[in-house]
C-alpha cells in the first residue's frame, strides 16, 4: 500500500452539480498542505443544466416544453431543445414529488438538513433542492453551470483531456451559439448520475411497441394528466412504479383500473396503500401493437396465459443503468505497450462503458470509485454505489477519494491489487444469482424489518426534529409487503430501490443468461435434478454489482461504508465527529424509517387517493397540505409556476379530470 503523491499545480475536474458532485467539490476544495496551508487542488465544478441540484432541480420551462411534446414524443430525447435552441436535461422528477428519506440522511457532514415544514417527516423536492442551493453557495466561484462534458479522454501522459460545450454563449443576434473548448486537466471526478440510461425490457414486441409511442419510461413521467380516459399498465414494483399507479388510479375506478405488472409485492422499503382501483397482474410475456377502432393500441400477453387487450399506454418503472459513454479510457493494448500512438489515433483509447456491456457496471473500479488501471488513478466515480444513504455515502466516498489523493490513504500498488476487490464482488454476485435460480424458495431480498426497538420511541428524535413516535412495531412492515398496493412516498431517486435497473431485462429474475443442464446432483431416487449454471460471460450476469445496498456477507453497504470511514479518521482524526457514524443502530433507524413511511401514508390515505399531486390544494380547501405551508402558489412545485398561464390550464383540466373520475368511482362502488 502507498500514498498518492500529489502536485498543489493540479487541477480536478467535477462533472456534474447533484449531490455527488457538489459534496465532491466541498471534500476536495476544503483540503490545504500542511506546510502553505493553501489548497491542494485546483477544483472546478461543470454541470449542463442551468442550476445544480440533478434530480431535485425541477424547471418549469423544461417541464412546459415535455408537455408540448407529449410523452409519446419524448422518449429517449435527451436532450430536448427549444425553439431557440437551447438544450434542457429534464429530471426524472416528477411534479410535487416527496421524498422518502429521513433529514437525517440527506445531510452532508457539517452541514445539517433542515426540519420539513409543518412538522412532516420527509421533505419535498423543493426542501431538497433548497437544501442543496444553500450547501452550494459558498462554492459558488468553483461552479460553471450551462456547461455539457462532450468527451473526457484518457492521454499518454496520465492527464485527461476533456470537451467543454457551454451552452450559455449567445452569437451577436442573441442566438444559443455554443462555444465548444478543449482542456487538459490532471484528474476528472464522474458525479453525473445515470438517469441519462433508462432500461427498457428485452420482452418480446416491445421495441416494436415503443416504436408507435405505446411505451413510457418513467424517466419521462411528469403528471397524470396524459393517462386520464387511459387504459393504462404500469411495470415495476418500486417507487417510481408504485407512486405513478396511485397517481393514474386517481382518474381511474374500480371497474376501469390502472394495471401494474410485477413479479412480488412491494418490498418493505418501498410501502404502499391498497387501492381497489389498481389490479395487479403478472408479468408480461409478449407486447402485440393492434390496429383497433380507436387507433394503434397494445395487447399484452401474461405470463399466466391470460391477455390484457386494448391497451393506450404501458408505462415502464424499470430502472436505470450504469453508462458513461463520454468517457475513453487507454485501451489495454495500449497500456501495456506504452505505444507511442499519437494522441488523435482512435484505436488508442476506448469506451470506458462500451454498448455492449448494457449498463450494468462500471468495470475496473477499485472500491466502486477509482479506475484502477490508470497509473496515478486519476479518474473517479461518485455515486456509483446502489445506496440507502446516498447523500451519506456520497460524503464519505468523496471524502476518501479527497484523501487518497493527497496522499494520506494509501492504496494497492498495482493494477491487479487494486482490481481484487471487484473479483471478490463479481463473484460474490454470480454465486448469489446462482443460488437464487436454484433455490428460488430460499432466495431473499435484503430484509428490512426492524432488529431492535424504535429509536423514537426511546426518545431520541428523527433527523426532523420531531416528537417521539410510536411505530406500531414490525406490523407495519408486514403491511407493506401485501400485494394491491397505491401509493409510494417518492421518486426512489435517494431510495436505492430503483435506482438499478430490474433484476433483468423484464423487470424480473428469469432464467435468461442461464446454461441450464450442465449440472446434476443425484437426489437418490434414481432422479436428476438440473443444475443452472449462470452464464458469465453474458452481460446481464453483472447485474446488482454496484447495488451494495441489497448485499450480505461482508459485501454490504453498511460494512463498505463503515470501512472507508475507518480509513478517513484515521487519515483525519478530527472528521470523525462530523461524518455519519456506519454501524448497526443506523441499519435500525434506516429499517424504521420504512415503517414511517407506511404511517405516514396511513396519516394522509384519504388524501393521496384522491388528489396525490397536492394540486393547488383544491381538495382540502386552503387547510394544511402535504409539506407546504403558504398560499395556493406554494402547493406548486416551483415558484414561477403561476406565469405559465397553459399550465395552469392543464392543472384545471386535471382537477376538473380528478372529479369526474372520482364521482364515477363513488358511483361504481355504491
Amino acid at each position: 500500500m502507498t500514498q498518492q503523491p500529489f502536485d498543489a499545480r493540479q487541477t480536478v475536474l467535477v462533472i456534474g452539480g447533484g449531490a455527488c458532485g457538489l459534496v465532491t467539490l466541498r471534500n476536495l476544495s476544503q483540503l490545504k498542505c500542511k506546510v502553505t496551508g493553501k489548497p491542494l487542488f485546483n477544483v472546478q465544478l461543470v454541470e449542463r443544466r442551468e442550476q445544480v441540484g440533478g434530480v431535485w432541480y425541477w424547471s418549469d420551462q423544461t417541464y412546459s416544453l415535455e408537455r408540448s411534446l407529449t410523452p409519446r414524443k419524448t422518449q429517449g430525447l435527451n436532450p430536448i431543445f427549444d425553439q431557440d435552441g437551447k438544450p434542457h436535461w429534464p429530471s426524472p422528477a416528477y411534479l410535487n414529488l416527496k421524498g422518502n428519506v429521513l433529514p437525517e440522511f440527506l445531510t452532508f457532514s457539517a452541514t445539517r438538513f433542515p426540519p420539513p415544514k409543518d412538522g412532516e417527516p420527509f421533505p419535498t423536492l423543493r426542501e431538497t433542492h433548497d437544501y442543496l442551493l444553500g450547501f452550494a453557495e459558498p462554492l459558488r466561484p468553483m461552479i460553471r453551470c450551462n456547461v455539457e462534458v462532450i468527451r473526457v479522454e484518457e492521454r499518454l501522459d496520465g492527464r485527461w483531456r476533456v470537451t467543454l460545450k457551454d451552452w450559455a454563449n449567445r452569437s451577436q443576434d442573441g442566438q444559443v451559439s455554443p462555444l465548444v473548448s478543449v482542456r487538459d486537466y490532471d484528474r476528472v471526478v464522474v458525479a453525473a448520475g445515470w438517469y441519462d440510461n433508462p432500461v427498457y425490457p428485452s420482452t418480446p414486441g416491445l421495441d416494436q411497441a415503443l416504436a408507435k409511442g405505446l411505451v413510457h419510461h418513467a424517466k419521462h413521467y411528469r403528471d397524470s394528466t396524459c393517462y386520464a380516459g387511459k387504459k393504462v399498465v404500469v411495470v415495476g414494483n418500486n417507487n417510481s412504479s408504485n407512486e405513478a399507479a396511485a397517481h393514474i388510479a386517481v382518474l381511474n375506478s374500480k371497474t376501469h383500473p390502472v394495471y401494474k405488472s410485477a413479479r412480488r409485492p412491494p418490498l418493505a422499503k418501498c410501502p404502499c396503500l391498497e387501492d381497489e382501483r389498481i389490479k395487479n397482474v403478472g408479468l408480461i410475456k409478449r407486447y402485440q401493437v393492434v390496429q383497433s377502432d380507436q387507433g394503434l393500441k397494445a395487447r399484452l400477453e401474461l405470463e399466466d396465459g391470460s391477455s390484457i387487450d386494448d391497451v393506450d399506454y404501458i408505462l415502464l418503472g424499470t430502472g436505470y443503468g450504469h453508462s458513461f459513454p463520454f468517457v475513453h479510457v487507454l485501451s489495454d493494448e495500449t497500456r501495456s505497450a506504452k505505444s507511442e500512438l499519437e494522441e488523435g489515433n482512435e484505436k488508442r483509447v476506448v469506451q470506458l462503458t462500451p454498448p455492449e456491456l448494457q449498463g450494468v457496471m462500471v468495470p475496473s473500479l477499485h472500491r466502486h470509485i477509482l479506475f484502477a488501471k490508470s497509473e496515478n488513478v486519476s479518474l473517479a466515480f461518485i455515486g456509483m454505489v446502489v445506496s440507502y444513504f446516498p447523500f451519506n455515502l456520497a460524503d464519505i466516498t468523496s471524502n476518501w477519494l479527497a484523501g487518497v489523493w493527497a496522499g494520506e490513504i494509501g492504496i494497492p500498488d498495482k493494477v491487479e491489487e487494486r482490481l481484487e476487490d471487484e473479483r471478490k464482488r463479481l463473484e460474490y454476485v454470480w454465486r448469489s444469482k446462482e443460488e437464487a435460480l436454484n433455490n428460488p424458495e430460499k432466495a431473499s431480498y435484503s430484509d428490512s424489518r426492524p432488529t431492535s426497538p424504535c429509536p423514537w420511541e426511546r426518545g431520541t428524535k428523527s433527523g426532523n426534529g420531531n416528537e417521539k413516535r410510536n411505530a406500531n412495531g414490525v406490523q407495519g412492515g408486514e403491511k407493506e409487503k401485501q400485494a394491491q398496493t397505491s401509493n409510494g412516498v417518492g421518486k426512489g431517486d435517494e431510495e436505492g430501490g430503483e435506482r438499478v435497473r430490474s433484476e433483468s431485462r423484464n423487470g424480473d429474475s428469469t432464467d435468461e443468461g442461464v446454461d441450464g443442464g450442465k449440472q446434476g446432483a443425484d437426489l437418490g431416487s434414481g432422479e436428476v435434478k438440473v443444475r443452472k449454471v449462470l452464464n458469465r460471460e453474458d452481460p446481464f450476469s453483472r447485474l446488482g454489482y454496484h447495488a451494495l445496498a441489497s448485499s450480505t456477507e461482508g459485501f454490504s453497504e453498511l460494512e463498505y461504508g463503515a470501512k472507508l470511514r475507518a480509513e478517513i479518521v484515521e487519515a483525519y482524526p478530527w472528521l470523525d465527529e462530523q461524518l455519519a457514524k456506519w454501524d448497526a443502530e443506523r441499519d435500525n433507524r434506516r429499517k424504521w424509517m420504512y415503517v414511517r413511511k407506511r404511517e405516514w401514508l396511513d396519516e394522509k390515505r384519504e388524501f393521496i387517493r384522491s388528489d396525490p399531486f397536492d394540486l393547488l390544494g383544491w381538495t382540502t380547501t386552503n387547510s394544511k397540505r402535504l409539506g407546504s405551508g403558504g398560499g395556493e402558489e406554494e402547493a406548486l412545485t416551483d415558484r414561477d409556476w403561476s406565469e405559465n398561464r397553459n399550465q395552469v390550464r392543464d392543472v384545471d383540466l386535471l382537477k376538473e379530470l380528478v372529479r369526474t373520475t372520482t364521482s364515477l368511482g363513488q358511483a361504481s362502488a355504491a
